[in-house]
């Protein structure tokens, strides 16, 4: 490895230290809906990918005359068979509690999705108790159960 590609490393990591990113913590989101992720890798390229409860739209209806404002979706655990019955696709399985659908990566209902550092925060803004039960529910193994419960608002 050439000294100019350490330099770029470095700095690379750096910039993910100096906005307190690291594997395991929360993440919110700066842009959209501004949903908080668990931070699940950080990215050569300088970004993190994040476990996020999904927002998945409906299909579009063909019923509606004139086109509306879509609404933004509430957050829902990733369900093959549910998926399947709105859309008629069937995600494609790639491993245990592991599908691909819509380009997306889904792992045990929740979805991957890497941003850039503009896109995201490390300060941390307590979740709702829905958010908080969803992630536990989901059962993923890089989420320890009482991650989420923690960091709850008072419902």
């Amino acid at each position: 490895m050439e000294p100019s590609d350490w330099k770029v490393i470095l700095s690379v990591l750096d910039a993910i230290v100096t906005h307190g990113f690291a594997v395991g913590k929360w993440a919110l989101v700066s842009k959209g809906v501004g949903d908080l992720g668990y931070v699940s890798r950080i990215e050569p390229w300088g970004g993190v990918t994040l476990l996020l409860v999904p927002r998945l739209r409906p299909p579009p209806s063909t019923k509606r005359k004139r086109p509306c404002m879509p609404s933004i979706p509430d957050p829902a655990l990733f369900q093959p068979g549910s998926i399947q019955k709105i859309y008629g696709i069937t995600p494609s399985k790639q491993a245990h509690e592991m599908y691909c659908f819509n380009g997306f990566i889904f792992e045990h209902g929740l979805i991957l999705k890497p941003f850039d550092l503009h896109s995201v925060s490390s300060a941390f803004v307590l979740m709702s108790p829905t958010l908080a039960t969803l992630f536990a529910e989901s059962g993923h193994p890089s989420i320890p159960p009482s991650s989420a419960r923690n960091d709850v608002l008072p419902g």
